[in-house]
C-alpha cells in the first residue's frame, strides 16, 4: 500500500513539475523577447536560444522543448517534409504579423517575383534554417518556377551590399513590417536599394481552411507619402509539443488569448 501511494505522489509531483521550455531565435530576435514575457508568468520557466524555426520544430518533436515561436509558414514546410510532425505539434495562437521582403537593386535584374522565375538570378535567402530561409523553400514548393533561381544561404547587410553592388541580384528578407527596422532604414538610405514586390497567387495557400500568406501592400517609407510595396505577409506563432500537459497548455492558451499586447512589448 505504502508503495502505491508513493508511486502516485511521485508521478503527481512529476507532473506538477512540469514548466515550460521555450525555443525561439537569436538573443538579438524578437522570438527571443516574446519568449521572456511569456516565461515571465510561468513559474521555473526557461527560454532558449536557436537557428530559427526548424531547429524550433526539430526540439518540439524531440521533447528537448515544449514551447516553440515560429513562423506559420515555416511549420506547413517542415510537416511536409516530416509528415510525423503534424501530430506531434500543435498551433495554439498566432502573435503578430510577419511579411515577405524582397530587396533588388535599382534598375537591375530583378524588380518582382517574376523576375526570381527566369534562368541565371541569384537571390540571397537568409542562413540556412533561417524563418527567411525555410520561406523561400516554401515558397519554391508553391511556385516551382522559383527553382530557376540560384539561392545563396546567406543573410543581413552583408548581402545588401552585395545587392547593391550588383553581386546578388535580390535579397529576401522576413520581419515584422516596422518602418524604424534597420531593413527599411538601410534600403531608405541607399540609393541602389529599393524594395521588389511579391504578388504571385500560386502562394496562395491554406492551412485549416486560413491562408498561410496574405497579400497585402506593406508601407516601407516613412512620410505621409512614403512608398508601399506589394507583398505576402505570414504570422509569428506559438507552438507546443502535443504530449505537453493540458492543464499548462490551458493556461498558455489564455496567456495568448487575454494578451497580446503584453507579449508583443506593450503595457
Amino acid at each position: 500500500m505504502k508503495k502505491v501511494v508513493l508511486t502516485l505522489v511521485l508521478a503527481f509531483t512529476c507532473l506538477m513539475a512540469e514548466s515550460l521550455t521555450i525555443t525561439t531565435g537569436s538573443k538579438k530576435g524578437s522570438y527571443f523577447q516574446v519568449g521572456h514575457r511569456i516565461a515571465s508568468q510561468f513559474k521555473g520557466a526557461k527560454v532558449i536560444t536557436s537557428r530559427g524555426s526548424v531547429e524550433n520544430f526539430d526540439r518540439l518533436v524531440k521533447g528537448e522543448a515544449n514551447v516553440a515561436i515560429a513562423q506559420k509558414d515555416a511549420y506547413r514546410w517542415y510537416t511536409s517534409k516530416h509528415p510525423e510532425a503534424a501530430d506531434k505539434i500543435d498551433l495554439i495562437g498566432d502573435l503578430y504579423q510577419e511579411c515577405v521582403f524582397l530587396v533588388v537593386k535599382k534598375d537591375g535584374k530583378v524588380e518582382n517575383d517574376g523576375d526570381l522565375q527566369k534562368e541565371g538570378v541569384t537571390i540571397a535567402v537568409g542562413k540556412k534554417g533561417s524563418g527567411a530561409q525555410v520561406t523561400w523553400e516554401y515558397m519554391t514548393q508553391l511556385e516551382s518556377g522559383f527553382k530557376k533561381a540560384t539561392s545563396i544561404p546567406k543573410g543581413g547587410n552583408r548581402v545588401l551590399a552585395k545587392v547593391a553592388s550588383g553581386k546578388y541580384d535580390a535579397a529576401l528578407f522576413v520581419m515584422q513590417p516596422k518602418l524604424n527596422g534597420w531593413l527599411f532604414k538601410t534600403v531608405a538610405n541607399n540609393k541602389d536599394l529599393e524594395f521588389g514586390s511579391i504578388t504571385d497567387w500560386d502562394l496562395n495557400d491554406k492551412y485549416e481552411g486560413k491562408p498561410i500568406y496574405t497579400f497585402e501592400k506593406i508601407k516601407v517609407e516613412d512620410g505621409l507619402f512614403g512608398d508601399k510595396v506589394k507583398t505576402i505577409c505570414t504570422t509569428a506563432s506559438v507552438f507546443i509539443n502535443a504530449d505537453m500537459d493540458e492543464d499548462l497548455a490551458d493556461e498558455l492558451s489564455g496567456l495568448l488569448l487575454n494578451h497580446q499586447k503584453f507579449l508583443r512589448g506593450g503595457k
